[in-house]
Order: structure tokens, then C-alpha cells, then sequence
């Protein structure tokens, strides 16, 4: 195995049992983060996710879903105040969702992780209607979606870390 492999593995397996570990999540009160379904299909590589209320019924709020991958979380997030995607037009004040592939850390700042790295380029295909989230086209980059499904929100810490706070989660 090579040493990006090992470090891979052992983050998705430190994630995937802290998620274990967070007592179980009621529905939560945001509705579009209340997660109903995840289905992950893998060849092609896709996921289509389904919620509680119309995804974009929370913006301009900064929140988003990720699904656990080999490499990281493949993060579908929307934030306004931070330019990080083409899909926001240059403006960083463009709450529009975009995908990422992000891996965390943990952060004395943080109650649960913090990001710590997001790629800058899209990492596939989204369409977004109503109260369901599909991404197809995975790039490679993202690794095997393995799962959990997570809904979280995002803030940023008191030494400046983003944080990740999750919500809701489907097995």
C-alpha cells in the first residue's frame, strides 16, 4: 500500500467511527437536511441523495451533504463569503452548490472535524432538483464511495478553521 492509501484509509475509517459513535441523530429541524435516502451506484460511479424539504430552501445558509470515498468526502456544499469553485461565477458571495473533494481534520476549534483540505475543481457532474441531489461523472480523484451519507453545516471556528458539523446521517 502506498502511504496516501494508508493515510486515505485511516481517515475514512476515523470518520466513518466517530460518525458511529455521535448519538443518533433525530430528524433535524432544517428539513432539507433531514437525509431520506442515499443510493450509491457504482459503476458508473453516482450518487443520488433525497431529503426532507427542497435542497435549496436553505440558502444562503452554508451547509451541504458528503458521502464517505477511499480518498475522503465527496462534499456537496453551498457557502456564500468564500470563493473556492468556478461554479460560483467569481463571486464569492454566490451561494450556488458545487462538489469537492474534501478530506478533514480534527481542530481544537471544532466540535466534531474541520476541513482540511477541498479540491478546487469540481469532482462531478451535479443536477440538483426539488429535494433530490444526484452527482454523476465522479472523477477518480474521489476514490470508491463507500458511504456513510451525511447532511452537516458549516462555520468557521474561533482560530479560523472550518468547521464540520453534522446533522443527519444514513448508514
Amino acid at each position: 500500500m502506498t502511504t496516501k492509501t494508508v493515510l486515505s484509509t485511516a481517515l475514512v475509517a476515523a470518520f466513518v467511527a466517530s460518525i458511529g459513535f455521535m448519538p443518533a441523530m433525530a430528524a433535524s429541524p432544517l428539513p432539507y437536511l433531514t437525509l431520506v435516502s442515499s443510493i450509491i451506484t457504482p459503476s458508473p460511479q453516482s450518487v443520488t441523495i433525497v431529503t426532507g424539504a427542497p435542497v435549496a430552501s436553505g440558502i444562503p445558509n452554508d451547509y451541504g451533504y458528503g458521502v464517505i470515498s477511499g480518498n475522503g468526502v465527496l462534499a456537496i456544499t453551498t457557502h456564500a463569503g468564500v470563493l473556492d469553485s468556478v461554479a460560483q461565477n467569481g463571486a464569492a458571495s454566490n451561494p450556488v452548490f458545487h462538489t469537492h473533494l474534501v478530506t478533514l481534520k480534527s481542530a481544537a476549534d471544532c466540535t466534531f472535524k474541520a476541513v482540511n483540505t477541498a479540491s478546487l475543481n469540481q469532482v462531478g457532474d451535479l443536477k440538483i432538483s426539488g429535494n433530490t441531489i444526484q452527482v454523476t461523472n465522479i472523477d477518480s480523484s474521489v476514490g470508491t464511495l463507500i458511504g456513510p451519507t451525511v447532511s452537516f453545516t458549516l462555520a468557521v471556528g474561533s482560530g479560523g478553521d472550518v468547521c464540520v458539523n453534522p446533522v443527519s446521517h444514513i448508514p
